[in-house]
């Protein structure tokens, strides 16, 4: 591990991890080496088979919550846009007022400088938030950066526990990320008691198609949610459509895991839970 500081001993750059293999992979010794103001990274290629992939571990920066606390959990999910410019992280046991574990998602925006050791540029809660809803057990962020969606699986809708929802952010059109409560909340027509809708989420590239997994659905046999951006923009309302899997049989659990392709027009999901021969398989 090699720290590098700045002139008052402050970490501003962090390497770990160094790893070297050969062509065969075959690892090989490496160490990082001090020679004068150059830091280089040594490898002992004898017998190696080229090419020889070194690959080190660089952290550029610690990101935290702007108003974190004990247990939070910051980091229970995370996720970037495509440019690396904006990171998602949600806090999923955050208490919001004095609603314990309610939730809440940090966004952190790349400075003009680059990645540095900083605080949350916003933190985004729900408006209908309540204890125990987990806000940010996952999340998920639009490739072009302008669409944050975070379920909040254990979310009570109407008389129905954990029915689960999906929470759609938008960024502003000027001003960027600030603090704020969603756009739209996503819940399913056919919702019900433990179904954990939100368990899983995935957004398209211009955030315009949302997935959404409710691995609890019908005895656990699971489901998978869509939806479709309405034409003026994001706003509370129900699917779409809902994916099931053809063979799919109580307990397989279908939308543990949820994913969009950039054009929206495929979604891949897992059903870790199905027994042999079908056993941890994925639905395209």
């Amino acid at each position: 591990m090699l720290a590098v500081v700045d002139s008052v001993g402050r970490e501003v750059l962090h390497y770990a991890g160094l790893a070297a293999v050969d062509a065969r992979g075959r690892s090989l010794l490496a160490h990082y080496e001090i020679a004068g103001d150059a830091l280089r990274v040594v490898v002992d290629d004898a017998q190696a088979v080229y090419p020889v992939r070194i690959d080190p571990y660089v952290q550029a920066a610690v990101l935290v919550a702007a108003d974190g606390a004990a247990s939070d959990n910051l980091g229970k999910s995370v996720a970037i846009s495509a440019d690396g410019s904006t990171v998602v992280a949600g806090e999923p046991y955050k208490q919001v007022n004095s609603n314990a574990y309610q939730g809440a998602v940090y966004v952190f925006v790349k400075p003009a400088g680059g990645w540095a050791d900083g605080a949350s540029t916003a933190r985004l809660t729900a408006l209908d938030g309540a204890a125990a809803d987990y806000l940010g057990s996952t999340v998920a962020i639009s490739a072009d950066g302008t669409t944050i969606v975070a379920g909040a699986s254990s979310k009570t809708i109407g008389a129905n526990s954990s029915q689960g929802a999906a929470y759609v952010f938008v960024k502003p059109s000027s001003g960027g990320w600030v603090n704020a409560s969603q756009n739209a909340r996503l819940t399913a027509s056919t919702g019900a008691t433990n179904d954990r809708l939100g368990t899983s989420v995935s957004v398209n590239a211009d955030g315009t198609t949302i997935a959404a997994g409710a691995p609890g659905r019908s005895g656990s046999m699971g489901a998978v949610y869509i939806f479709v951006k309405p034409a003026g923009a994001w706003a509370a309302g129900t699917e779409n459509a809902i994916l099931t899997a053809s063979t799919g049989v109580a307990g397989d659990g279908l939308g543990h895991s949820v994913a969009v392709s950039g054009n929206g027009a495929t979604i891949a999901a897992g059903s870790w839970w199905q027994t042999v021969p079908r056993a941890r398989c994925m639905y395209l």
